[in-house]
């Protein structure tokens, strides 16, 4: 009897997910501008993805409005976004993989000065005038007569002595 035969079998390796990354790794962007982090992981099966923010004491989920799957989406920064955002990458394989990602926002706010206009002074006087705001990064200060030319004195407080 002469005969040929065959039979197949099918393998499905699985394997916990590996190079997990997150794109941009590092942003730096203004106040109010949108912003998108994409994390991948290749893994079988397919990873499941989780985002947290990083916090002092701990990590905290991100809400599901703006983590999507693999997919961050803040449509308007705000300095309380500045932080470390954390992939996980899942399949129930091995170890899940993780990836960061560090936001930097940028904002300057309206500078105020602490004295109220107009100042007044008797001859021979003198004061202190201090300009303050809240920026990141931290804001220069140039102080200008009538506010044009080239300034007159560098750093937030400006002397006034004996006028």
């Amino acid at each position: 009897l002469v005969g040929v035969g065959s039979d197949s079998l099918s393998l499905d390796v699985q394997y916990a997910p590996m190079s997990t990354a997150v794109t941009p790794a590092s942003a730096e962007e203004q106040e109010g501008n949108p912003l998108r982090l994409t994390c991948t992981s290749d893994g079988n099966p397919v990873p499941t993805f989780t985002w947290t923010r990083q916090l002092q004491t701990g990590q905290e989920p991100l809400p599901a409005g703006i983590a999507n799957g693999n997919i961050v989406q803040i449509t308007s920064l705000t300095r309380e976004d500045a932080g470390t955002f954390v992939c996980t990458a899942g399949n129930g394989v091995g170890s899940p993989g993780t990836a960061m990602a560090t936001v930097d926002v940028l904002y300057l706010d309206t500078p105020a000065i602490n004295q109220s206009s107009p100042v007044t002074l008797e001859e021979g006087e003198s004061i202190d005038i201090q300009c303050s705001t809240a920026a990141n990064p931290t804001a220069d200060f140039q102080w200008r007569k009538d506010g044009n030319g080239d300034p007159e004195v560098m750093g937030n407080i400006l002397t006034l002595s004996e006028v």
